[in-house]
């Protein structure tokens, strides 16, 4: 950091709402009130319920728990307000009328690609809902970002064979992993004997089967039993720009760019330091 790693004192005398109770929303809410701010957090669910998430998938070895609970942790120390169950939108910011308000609010899933061409034999499920679905032996994910190389490492783990498919070009394999850690992740997936399909579109989904059509116009087609859709997320700037010309707003997190945890974290504590 150019001021280095104390952050600077504000001047103590801004209100400041935070929207959102993820990882990029806590950093946000730490660091303002670390610089002496009044800072109350907005969560319309549980805090840091991502994060659960995330290490049912990824395992207990990235420690996302432990982070969960030092952000919680924090925001109990520097004595930010917390608030559960309630739902923010532009209305009830302008009610409360802040001086300053983080958006958090993180990213939104797309619609199913293939909404409504799965089977009673091969559904098409979200990423979100993996975790509570039954499912045959052979599983395609749509997708080559980090949640889909993760969910694919969980599935592979517990017996399935797991094939990537995303019309992105095969170096997009692992985007939003860190670069050192894609280095592991990419030949532990083919060794466990992942595979991958870039540049190719799905096509149909039939009873045990996908057709899909790559890069050739070829189809071709993939012994399917689940499809898993791990689309990239996208960014929902929606209520930031909704209330840009009445208050001091900035965003952080996936809200602005899906990515990372680590990404999220990291552009949240930058714009609380400098807001």
């Amino acid at each position: 950091m150019p001021e280095g790693y104390d952050v600077k004192p504000g001047d103590g005398q801004k209100t400041v709402m935070v929207i959102g109770g993820g990882p990029a929303g806590m950093e946000a809410a730490r660091v303002r009130a670390e610089r002496g701010y009044d800072v109350t957090l907005y969560e319309k669910g549980e805090l840091g319920f991502m994060l659960d998430f995330a290490e049912m998938v990824k395992g207990k070895h990235e420690s996302l728990g432990r982070l969960k609970k030092y952000l919680a942790h924090m925001l109990d120390i520097e004595g930010v307000e917390v608030v559960t169950g309630q739902e923010v939108d532009a209305a009830f910011v302008r009610e409360q009328n802040p001086d300053v308000v983080i958006v958090a609010t993180g990213a939104k899933r797309p619609e199913l690609v293939a909404q409504g061409k799965g089977t009673e034999a091969t559904p098409v499920i979200s990423i979100n809902d993996f975790l509570f679905t039954e499912m045959g032996s052979n599983v395609v994910i749509l997708g080559f970002n980090a949640q889909a190389v993760d969910t694919a490492h969980y599935l592979i783990a517990h017996g399935k064979s797991v094939t990537l498919v995303s019309s992105e070009p095969g170096s997009a394999f692992g985007t939003g992993q860190a670069p050192m850690l894609n280095v592991f992740v990419k030949p532990a997936f083919f060794a466990a004997g992942g595979r991958i399909m870039p540049e190719c579109q799905l096509k149909t989904v039939g009873d045990g089967e996908v057709v899909l059509t790559n890069s050739f116009g070829l189809d071709v087609s993939v012994a399917c039993d689940c499809v898993i859709d791990a689309s990239n997320m996208l960014p929902d700037v929606s209520l930031a720009e909704e209330l840009a010309g009445d208050f001091q707003v900035f965003t952080v997190g996936d809200c602005e760019t899906p990515l990372s945890i680590q990404n999220a974290i990291t552009t949240a504590n930058l714009v609380a330091r400098n807001c």
